[in-house]
């Protein structure tokens, strides 16, 4: 089942959705980077593939959605938007670290830019670019390019529903 801690009139301008696959240790490093925020108009929604102990958590972590389809993330995120109450959807995944200022940030980018969504340069915990990852950091520069990552992404929630979400096999 579902759980909702949530204010039945709650409307917050962010909905964070992680999809959970690693460890619970990530996934509690990624909240406390949530809880050091400087905006808090937003809610937490975990798509919960692995069953982790969330109530280590509790306090950041707003609505649980257990075990979803054999733990594919990208599947998660799509059922997790339809809980989502915000106006921006973010797809964070649970090894996630980021800055104090990243969701003021993407909100910002949304207030000035006219955009549906956005993609966030990933890098892996060391902090630098591997052949591999070219994909994932194109560098300082905001230019138009095709959204198909699915982490570290924002799109407006409207936007993501009418398209009804991402392909359901992306991994």
């Amino acid at each position: 089942p579902v759980i909702d801690r949530r204010v039945r009139e709650s409307h917050p301008l962010v909905s964070v959705i992680i999809s959970t696959r690693s460890s619970a240790d990530n996934f509690n490093r990624l909240i406390k980077c949530l809880a050091a925020q400087t905006v808090d108009d937003f809610e937490v929604i975990v798509a919960d593939n692995m069953g982790i102990d969330i109530p280590a958590a509790a306090k950041k972590v707003h609505c649980v959605i257990p075990s979803l389809v054999d733990g594919n993330p990208t599947e998660g995120r799509n059922i997790a938007v339809h809980f989502a109450r915000g106006q921006i959807a973010v797809f964070l995944d649970d090894n996630a670290v980021i800055g104090q200022d990243y969701l003021a940030n993407v909100v910002k980018a949304f207030e000035t830019t006219d955009i549906l969504g956005l993609r966030g340069r990933i890098l892996d915990q060391t902090g630098t670019v591997s052949h591999h990852q070219q994909a994932w950091d194109r560098g300082d520069q905001a230019f138009p390019t095709l959204c198909n990552q699915e982490c570290n992404a924002a799109f407006l929630i409207w936007s993501f529903r009418m398209v009804f979400g991402a392909y359901p096999l992306l991994n």
